[in-house]
């Protein structure tokens, strides 16, 4: 594996928790106070006759890690419950900026639950111009506003370059081209 970056560097890194191991892989990174993320989305069943609720990964086996090289290494180190995702011989490192406005979309409360897009479906979406979300809780978000497969309407969709998607509803309002 090779390395484009400063081992010491604090980043974001796409990760891999196979067999749907992440929140083992959670536990872990949280027990050593690095800070990560796991997009969930919330599941519901009706088990006995009542509503039960939960939360799960959105996309299984997805960990992002804000650390360094070096830190994560030291955690990881014998464990095959985490493991970098490589492009195609390196680490992939997420832009800070990307994460940012995945993060903040994830946690805003003012829109519909998000979609979340694998690779393969973020490759039938056409390409459109880049949009800046001008106000609301939103605020100075960049992302693409399109039309999704199976949706009525274009959603927002902010995404982390050749890994995942999320794609919301949002009012055409707020949408300033970029």
């Amino acid at each position: 594996m090779r390395l484009s970056c400063d081992p010491n560097e604090i980043l974001w890194y796409a990760m891999s928790s196979p067999f749907r191991r992440e929140m083992k892989a959670k536990a872990l990174l949280d027990a050593h106070h690095i800070e990560n993320f796991i997009p969930m989305k919330k599941r519901q069943e009706i088990r006995d006759g009542e509503i039960v609720t939960w939360e799960e990964p959105a996309i299984h086996n997805f960990v992002f890690v804000h650390d360094s090289y070096n830190g994560i290494m030291k955690v990881k180190k014998g464990l095959d419950i985490l493991q970098f995702i490589l492009n195609p011989l390196s680490p992939i490192v997420v832009p800070q900026r990307q994460m940012d406005d995945f993060i903040r979309l994830y946690e805003s409360d003012g829109y519909d639950e998000p979609e979340f897009l694998t690779p393969q479906t973020m490759g039938q979406l056409r390409k459109n111009a880049r949009v800046v979300i001008g106000d609301g809780p939103l605020a100075g978000i960049s992302g693409y506003y399109q039309r999704v497969k199976g949706a009525k309407d274009k959603r927002f969709i902010v995404l982390i370059e050749g890994l995942i998607a999320m794609a919301c509803s949002v009012e055409c309002k707020f949408v300033k081209v970029k």
